[in-house]
């Protein structure tokens, strides 16, 4: 049998605020969760709300799925695009268009 002690309790807390703070996020939850399966509800900086278990928010980093799904997305420009491309990676030159 596990016992959850009060550090072990406060540990976690801990581990939550540190999360919500670094994400510029807000704990909507009334009461902290104790147990890793519970689930902690949360608001992102742009205003997202969602309930996460704490053993994936504090385990796996997970954050604000709505804004996780738009951080990567990146607006390119034709040349940012011709610059990555295999002709400069091997350092070939363009066809000229007569």
């Amino acid at each position: 049998m596990y016992i959850i002690t009060n550090k072990i309790i406060e540990e976690r807390h801990n581990k939550i605020k540190s999360i919500v703070k670094k994400n510029k996020g807000i704990v909507l939850s009334k009461n902290l969760p104790i147990k890793t399966t519970e689930k902690v509800k949360l608001k992102c900086k742009h205003g997202h709300v969602w309930e996460v278990r704490l053993q994936n928010l504090i385990n796996r980093k997970t954050w604000c799925k709505v804004c996780s799904q738009t951080r990567h997305l990146k607006p390119y420009t034709l040349s940012d695009l011709i610059n990555k491309s295999e002709f400069s990676r091997k350092n070939w030159e363009l066809p000229k268009i007569a």
